[in-house]
């Protein structure tokens, strides 16, 4: 990114700032495509009415949780907001919930993840490493 920077704008401190925002850019864009889970869609996990659900382990959530109705549909769990127990089978028993849910990426999506870095930074790599060839053959 430098390289081209300074091929196109032919001053140091300007092309430094150029190379500055576009990696800020493209490491922000990066880093939301990984939280919004567009890249690597998070698993769902269900658990059966109204029994303790088992621990996350090593799961990276991505903070979509809730309760299923009969017909499938996902609600919000502040409509039930105890964690197990009496209460729970309760509430679930009075709105109609047949299960609970969430959604998360477990530990073995760390190399899809990875791979999917490599292949986006490694395109970007070989895009601006064409363009600055091409340019500079221009210019010589």
């Amino acid at each position: 990114m430098g390289t081209l920077a300074g091929l196109l704008t032919r001053r140091v401190l300007s092309a430094m700032a150029w190379t500055l925002l576009v990696t800020a850019a493209v490491t922000v864009l990066v880093q939301w495509t990984h939280r919004a889970r567009l890249l690597v869609p998070p698993h769902r996990y269900v658990s059966d009415g109204w029994q303790p659900k088992p621990p996350m382990g090593d799961k990276w959530s991505t903070g979509h949780y809730g309760l299923i109705t009969a017909s499938g549909r996902r609600e919000s769990v502040l409509d039930c907001p105890y964690p197990s127990g009496r209460e729970l089978k309760e509430c679930m028993s009075q709105h109609g919930y047949v299960a609970r849910f969430y959604e998360a990426n477990p530990a073995g999506d760390c190399w899809t993840f990875q791979w999917t870095d490599t292949a986006l930074l490694g395109g970007l790599a070989l895009g601006l490493t064409v363009v600055t060839v091409l340019l500079l053959r221009r210019r010589v």
